[in-house]
């Protein structure tokens, strides 16, 4: 079950990224996201809160976890949280927005087929925007 939800949390995750994308990043929090779809100075974005944000829910579940020496669900959902902010990390930051250069073998042709996906999402750079909204799916 604990390899489950590890894998399930990152699933759930995608699929509350649609509407969060949707209706709060290109809503009520467009002036954190704006940056994101603009030409910018500097590594970080006002953007990278909201990784940030997620980063500091999984890193508290998992050093709670640790802490109260209770292996169970909350650690499988920090970790599952953790692979979640990998896979974005890497294909978003990485492959899509080249924040950084992934060598070769972390290039699949899946990947690939993602970054063009999420590119086309960059095609407008306003508001109201264009899918797809999610990563992943």
């Amino acid at each position: 079950m604990f390899i489950l939800i590890i894998i399930a949390t990152p699933v759930v995750m995608e699929l509350l990224s649609w509407p969060m994308h949707r209706f709060l990043f290109h809503g009520p929090l467009w002036p954190l996201h704006e940056d994101h779809h603009r030409s910018h100075k500097g590594a970080l974005e006002k953007n990278d809160l909201f990784s940030s944000f997620f980063a500091l829910i999984s890193i508290g579940l998992i050093m709670g976890s640790i802490y109260l020496e209770d292996y169970g669900v909350a650690l499988a959902v920090g970790l599952g949280m953790a692979l979640y902010g990998f896979l974005y990390f890497w294909i978003h930051d990485g492959l899509a927005h080249k924040r950084w250069s992934p060598p070769q073998f972390m290039r699949p042709r899946w990947a690939e087929v993602v970054k063009h996906n999420h590119r086309r999402h960059h095609q407008k750079s306003t508001k109201n925007g264009q899918g797809p909204y999610g990563l992943f799916f």
